[in-house]
């Protein structure tokens, strides 16, 4: 195999797991900034929510009549 061989079968490999992983790294970016908002909402008392048994947060809805302020 030649050096012009295995760089034609090597660059489309090695890009494949490039844009693999930009793309894992965009998944992983969004769940962080969900996760970061919701956790501030809740902090905040903007929203109420209720933990269950394996730990995982469910948002539960608020009161019509409750007041925000």
């Amino acid at each position: 195999m030649t050096g012009l061989e295995f760089s034609m079968a090597a660059t489309p490999i090695l890009a494949a797991f490039f844009y693999f992983g930009k793309h894992q790294g965009k998944k992983e970016s969004v769940e962080m900034v969900v996760e970061s908002t919701l956790n501030m909402l809740e902090k905040n008392n903007m929203i109420k929510v209720k933990v269950d048994k394996n730990g995982e947060k469910e948002i539960l809805p608020l009161d019509k009549h409750q007041k925000v302020w």
